[in-house]
């Protein structure tokens, strides 16, 4: 490895050295996996500001109007990135947006920035001098990336669409590895409903499988669209560490004990039906100061219940294990939680169960902790599996007991 002290500080030297050394780092870290915790945060801008201000609109008071957490796994293989909930223990081959289904998400912080300012062709460069934070000297680069040879692409009505972007990047002076970059995105699609994006990347080198790896650490994602919505989301990463073989999903130390060892997924399994009815009580507290969407959520039944068209009883206290997908706090026009969890495992003895079973609301009055029955208008969020809770904070207990109905694989949620 080539330092800043042993080359010559000439900027195309020291450009090629850093480019050099991304292209090594990306080489040598073929399979692993990370866990990404992301933070959302939106915000209500006054509309002329943000249309004098611009990207520069971050500056301007807002009004909160909601938050959420979610924490995924990130797979890294084969130069592409593969997403799960983190509590799903299970890789598919899904797009991020067919597991995060709202909200602003993003993707590339791995692989795909990377490669497309340093790997691609026909990227201009621009030596912006040395820069010290906290006492570490670094070099700093601005960069213009053309459409030609972009490869970041928003979504549209009409799909995906590339688009130009240009930032800038900084490398530590020491070593020349890469410490930051910054993306902005331009010549956005009308249609896009966006009016600006700017990514916040920081990179860290990681020892995975005793090599030293180049991945990121930490992102921060700005968002301004047409609806005067304002969304800051904040993810860091941790665990990372050698991919090697599909993840499964797992019952609780007791659990297993009680129930054999053979916990995981396979062509064995059989599927619940859609249309059943199961009442669960949670064995897993909910607290809105520490929950996540991802978070592993396990369940009992409380009543035995028989699937139709066969012999099968599944007893009481049989365990189930689900996941958060939804953890969403609102703060307009008052406060209040929007939960959801999804059970997709099914075990009792030997048996072993696929399903997907989302919270299903009672008619008419609401369960206690709702305070309220449902207004019409939350109709619809509540047949999507939401548990709405109109109150200061959420505090689900173990033994919180609601019904949950299977659905089919591809149903709402």
């Amino acid at each position: 490895m080539v330092s800043a002290s042993a080359a010559s500080e000439q900027p195309p030297e020291i450009l090629d050295q850093i480019r050099q050394n991304v292209a090594r780092q990306l080489s040598k870290s073929a399979n692993y996996t990370c866990t990404e915790s992301l933070e959302r945060r939106y915000y209500r801008n006054n509309g002329f500001a943000m249309a004098m201000a611009g990207p520069e609109a971050v500056t301007i008071p807002k009004n909160a109007l909601l938050h959420d957490r979610l924490r995924l796994d990130v797979a890294v293989s084969g130069g592409k990135e593969i997403y799960a909930w983190h509590g799903a223990g299970r890789f598919s081959a899904s797009e991020v947006r067919d597991i995060v289904r709202h909200g602003p998400i993003s993707t590339g912080q791995f692989v795909g920035y990377l490669g497309n300012v340093f790997l691609v062709p026909g990227v201009q460069f621009d030596f912006d001098g040395k820069t010290t934070e906290s006492g570490i000297e670094y070099y700093r680069f601005k960069f213009d990336v053309p459409l030609a040879a972009s490869r970041s692409q928003i979504n549209t009505p009409d799909g995906y669409l590339k688009v130009p972007f240009h930032g800038s990047f900084t490398a530590r002076a020491s070593n020349l590895q890469l410490a930051g970059l910054e993306i902005i995105d331009g010549e956005i699609p009308p249609d896009s409903n966006l009016q600006a994006v700017q990514t916040e990347l920081r990179y860290q080198i990681a020892r995975i499988s005793d090599r030293d790896a180049l991945v990121p650490a930490s992102f921060k994602l700005q968002i301004q669209d047409n609806a005067r919505v304002f969304t800051v989301s904040r993810g860091n990463y941790a665990d990372c560490h050698e991919f090697k073989t599909e993840s499964t999903l797992h019952f609780g130390a007791n659990d297993a004990a009680e129930q054999g060892k053979a916990s995981t997924p396979s062509s064995q399994e059989l599927a619940v039906p859609a249309g059943l009815s199961l009442r669960v009580a949670l064995k897993t507290q909910i607290h809105d100061e520490t929950a996540w969407a991802g978070d592993s959520i396990e369940g009992v039944l409380t009543r035995a219940v028989r699937i139709p068209g066969s012999e099968v009883t599944i007893p009481k206290k049989a365990v189930l294990l689900g996941i958060i997908t939804r953890f969403v706090t609102y703060f307009e026009p008052e406060k209040r939680h929007d939960v959801r969890i999804e059970f997709r495992q099914l075990a009792f003895g030997n048996q072993r169960y696929r399903l997907r079973a989302l919270h299903e609301p009672t008619s008419g009055e609401m369960f206690p902790v709702y305070g309220v029955a449902a207004p019409e208008r939350t109709l619809n969020d509540l047949r999507g599996g939401s548990i709405l809770i109109h109150s200061e904070h959420v505090r689900l207990d173990k033994g919180f007991t609601a019904i949950w109905k299977t659905v089919l694989p591809d149903g709402p949620g």
